[in-house]
């Protein structure tokens, strides 16, 4: 933050304490445990279930789970955010709490550790995977499981799921350890970001385009692969960056003590030599010190207390794929990446149609229209590369989407969009092309 900014600094300190207020601050999470799902029977948030964009049909919401007694903690309430003053009393609070990052980059500029506080309150603990969106209840936690948002939709009863929020959940939980990580280290981990605007209040930033530094080790891009390590501890949580140098770990501990980290990195992700010994730096504001070699991809980390710890594997080269990719794609100038289009004919709608361009080796073209299950019954997309035979792709029911992978993003994308209107007949768009 430049000095002669300071003023819009202060200004958004003053709304983000202002914002505190709205936060949840009770009932306050007694020290003991409690016992959550009792009997067995957890009642949902809504008696009913949407069946179609106007209609609700009444049904059975109750839920099993065992009955169990766990930490008060893990139900609070504390720190979340309301949707709005209409489902305040009626809903609950939400889960999609993207509040939690700028509280967090506020706090590093501004050294207010209330605002650090209310950001770990909204997210640490909450789920173990999507939550769903409202909950109310201190005595269920049906929502924290592991398996919640993979059953049918006809068993997850207890809250709404509503999966247009994944996405945004995704890119909320990325900020908030992108952001922690700035705030622990004062700073010193910084990744350049990009502003998603998403919809609603659902904005986060976005990260990975640009490289980033770790305590003064430059170049470095940000990378968050699935499965990529198992940690002996569930009190840290991680970030993983590459560079020329190797491979590096910043791990963040929740916990108020010292902890020590057995870390297992998963070989089908990050490529270690079994034969090979690396030697394992630690990387802070003093500069790096040796404090051990990895083994078969296995080390012991420590973290302090409520802060930062980050590492360097010397020497171990991990590939993320969209690594200086910014640098790497060039666009030609006679580019046409982008449609929107709107039709006459209703069961069309207005047709949106882009392409992706993250790498260079391929592209995705993704394409869409708006029109509803009352305009049309199903659509078909019938695409070709450049001259090539046309192929088919059909989605019978809304929303109306198709995705195509271009392995040679050189060769344009023809295509058209069928609908099957209402009445049964056919429409059809002209030709369009997406070209990089």
């Amino acid at each position: 933050m430049k000095k002669r900014d300071r003023k819009y600094l202060e200004a958004a300190a003053v709304g983000a304490r202002a914002m505190l207020l709205l936060l949840r601050s009770h009932p306050f999470a007694p020290p003991e445990a409690i016992v959550v799902n009792r009997g067995g029977r957890v009642p949902g948030v809504f008696p009913w279930r949407r069946i179609s964009p106007t209609e609700r049909a009444p049904f059975d919401s109750t839920s099993t789970a065992p009955e169990q007694r766990i930490p008060a903690w893990r139900t609070s309430l504390v720190g979340l955010p309301f949707e709005q003053g209409y489902t305040y009393n009626g809903g609950g609070p939400i889960m999609l709490t993207h509040h939690a990052a700028w509280l967090l980059r506020l706090a590093a500029l501004t050294q207010d550790k209330l605002l650090a506080d209310a950001a770990y309150n909204a997210v640490l603990g909450r789920y173990a995977s999507f939550p769903g969106y409202y909950f109310r209840s201190l005595e269920t936690n049906i929502y924290q499981l592991p398996d919640y948002a993979r059953r049918p939709y006809q068993e997850i009863k207890y809250n709404a799921i509503f999966y247009n929020h994944i996405w945004p959940h995704i890119a909320l939980l990325a900020d908030f350890l992108v952001s922690d990580a700035f705030y622990r280290s004062n700073g010193e981990i910084d990744f350049p970001s990009a502003y998603a605007p998403g919809y609603a209040f659902l904005t986060s930033k976005v990260y990975g385009h640009a490289p980033g530094r770790i305590f003064g080790h430059r170049d470095l891009y940000l990378w968050l692969p699935r499965r990529a390590a198992r940690f002996s501890t569930t009190a840290v949580n991680h970030l993983f960056a590459v560079g020329d140098r190797g491979l590096y770990l910043v791990l963040m501990n929740t916990e108020d003590q010292e902890v020590a980290v057995e870390v297992h990195l998963n070989a089908d992700v990050i490529p270690w030599d079994v034969d090979r010994e690396y030697r394992l730096l630690r990387v802070d504001r003093a500069g790096e010190t040796q404090v051990g070699w990895v083994r078969n991809g296995t080390f012991r980390a420590e973290a302090p207390g409520h802060g930062i710890a980050a590492y360097c594997v010397e020497g171990l080269r991990a590939r993320n794929p969209l690594a200086g990719a910014g640098r790497r794609v060039r666009l030609s100038p006679q580019a046409m990446g982008y449609h929107r289009r709107t039709f006459e004919e209703p069961a069309l709608g207005t047709i949106t149609a882009m392409l992706l361009n993250l790498v260079p080796e391929y592209s995705d073209a993704y394409i869409y229209s708006d029109a509803t299950e009352k305009q049309a019954r199903r659509m078909r997309l019938v695409w070709r590369l450049a001259e090539g035979p046309e192929q088919f792709l059909e989605d019978a029911s809304y929303p109306f989407e198709f995705s195509v992978r271009l392995d040679d993003p050189g060769r344009p994308l023809r295509f058209r969009v069928e609908a099957e209107a209402s009445d049964g007949s056919w429409k059809r768009t002209p030709e369009l092309e997406l070209r990089n």
